[in-house]
């Protein structure tokens, strides 16, 4: 697959020279997957889905740049494709900020990911239903989906500039709800990525947890009156409202367009100094990670907060050059904390009045870091302790000021090969 990718490379590249291009770059992605689905407790598929081309086209005229994204690996449409990006390249106005990775080098990065094994993966999806009819009987697993995912993926650019990137790993994904006729909790899952068949799937990242959520879930009551409480965060949801975060106040745009809150704070105080956090694409926790940026660098492990101090901003080379500011390392998630000193029983013992939120739903939050939305599969905690699920519950905030009102973190680090995260407590948050 990899000889197919490196072909349809070169060509593209080819193609776009031809078209007029003065500088050029391309990225070629080929994906095979191969998934195994289960509905309503019962194992329903398994399925090769079909193979999967996306080609992105980049050209440079001058100082002027345009990108066209395709999904097909015929000659016909790369050449149209190419065509088209060197005409609106050429139509563009001419812009310093634009470039890419000129350094001509070669890199052949390792696929340290899990070859398929189809017996394991049918096998250990089959046993979750198991784990959970006899375990769960209010649980309805609505969907499961485990994938094996093989890609082949390329970036070559006119300088010669070249990474190879193969990956493989697994994704997995549910739904479920509970009942208890005629009530039943809203809907609820979860999710992780994996390399290796090490554990059963009910013991991987927060199954259980979420299942048992669900559980306590179908009797839910409204939070009552407005206060100023604590929020404690579970890791997912904590990795949601990060990536907020970074794209509000870290992210090229927002630093190019000066609307970030932390565009002068490099080496202040953005946090509590219990308080650290990373971006780590190459960390052994976490799987399948984006291997390079689409200017053409490999991505690196990077430092956002570090004791509450922030470390870096996460500019891409357009970015960079505008700003001044160090190019990101990465421009991805795969957000990495250590954790704290309690347990999650001392967080909640520690809340007079607020929530344990394990998703949350609303828009972007503002340029500034303002956010309101509902918090979903989560409960209400009174006087330390939990006293039931928590029904139509708005929670409203600042992402920055959360961030000064930590109040705890557990010892406890949920790894999802998508981020490694503790539970965290904020003050401050309005709940309602």
């Amino acid at each position: 697959m990899m000889e197919k990718t490196m072909k349809l490379a070169d060509f593209t590249l080819e193609a776009l020279k031809n078209a007029g291009a003065d500088h050029a770059s391309c990225i070629v992605k080929i994906s095979n997957e191969l998934e195994v689905s289960a509905e309503i407790m019962e194992l329903t598929q398994l399925r090769d889905v079909a193979e999967k081309i996306e080609i992105s086209l980049q050209a440079f005229v001058g100082k002027k740049m345009a990108t066209i994204k395709i999904g097909s690996s015929d000659e016909a449409e790369i050449k149209h494709a190419a065509t088209s990006c060197v005409d609106i390249a050429k139509a563009s106005r001419d812009d310093d900020g634009n470039g890419m990775n000129d350094s001509g080098k070669e890199t052949v990065l390792k696929n340290t990911g899990g070859a398929l094994d189809t017996e394991k993966l049918l096998s250990y999806t089959a046993q979750l239903l198991d784990d959970v009819a006899k375990e769960y009987t209010t649980i309805s697993l609505r969907r499961i989906t485990v994938s094996h995912m093989d890609i082949s993926e390329v970036y070559k650019n006119t300088f010669g500039t070249t990474i190879v990137a193969p990956s493989s790993y697994y994704d997995f994904g549910s739904m479920f709800i509970a009942t208890e006729k005629p009530l039943m909790s809203s809907s609820s899952g979860a999710g992780f990525s994996f390399s290796e068949f090490d554990k059963p799937f009910i013991e991987m990242a927060m199954v259980r947890e979420m299942l048992e959520n669900a559980t306590k879930h179908i009797h839910t009551v409204p939070f009552g009156d407005k206060v100023k409480g604590t929020v404690i965060m579970a890791p997912a949801c904590l990795a949601n409202m990060l990536g907020y975060l970074t794209g509000q106040f870290m992210s090229s745009q927002a630093l190019v367009a000066k609307t970030s809150r932390w565009q002068d704070m490099l080496g202040k105080d953005v946090a509590l100094p219990c308080f650290s956090l990373a971006s780590e694409p190459t960390n052994p926790l976490i799987v399948g990670a984006g291997r390079f940026t689409e200017e053409g660098f490999v991505t690196e492990n990077q430092q956002i907060i570090s004791d509450g101090k922030l470390a870096s901003l996460m500019p891409n080379l357009y970015a960079s050059r505008k700003t001044g500011l160090e190019r990101a390392k990465n421009y991805g998630s795969y957000f990495i904390s250590k954790g704290g000193d309690k347990s999650l029983q001392e967080l909640i013992k520690n809340v007079e009045s607020g929530l344990l939120m394990y998703r949350y739903s609303g828009g972007n939050p503002t340029s500034s870091g303002d956010f309101s939305g509902i918090a979903k599969n989560s409960f209400i905690i009174r006087n330390g302790a939990i006293t039931s699920g928590a029904g139509q519950t708005v929670v409203s905030g600042n992402l920055a000021d959360m961030l000064m009102n930590i109040q705890g973190m557990t010892k406890e680090v949920i790894a999802s090969g998508r981020f490694a995260l503790p539970y965290v407590a904020f003050d401050g948050v309005t709940v309602s």
